[in-house]
């Protein structure tokens, strides 16, 4: 997930550097959420070590469906994205 999220974030970057329109920018905030909940998700049990087992569990099933809400919209985008340059294409091929 670090390095899928890390590879949406070079493609928004790429995007914004060819189009400079906000379907670049969307991706790249998008994905760069994703990838910091990702390191989250490896770094909060070194974090709450000596807290309770309830409040660790608690704690990490609320970061996975936050996580899991941003992959949903990150699909979301990028097929938004990929239909938009599809329309594109077409309407220059014709």
């Amino acid at each position: 997930m670090v390095v899928g999220s890390l590879f949406l974030m070079i493609a928004g970057i790429l995007l914004i550097a060819r189009t400079k329109r906000w379907e670049g920018y969307v991706l790249f905030v998008v994905s760069l959420f994703v990838f910091i909940l990702s390191i989250f998700r490896f770094v909060v049990p070194y974090w709450m070590n000596n807290a309770p087992e309830k409040d660790w569990v608690r704690h990490l099933m609320i970061m996975q469906g936050i996580e899991f809400f941003l992959l949903i919209l990150l699909g979301v985008v990028v097929l938004f994205i990929c239909l938009f340059a599809l329309k594109l294409h077409k309407d220059r091929s014709a």
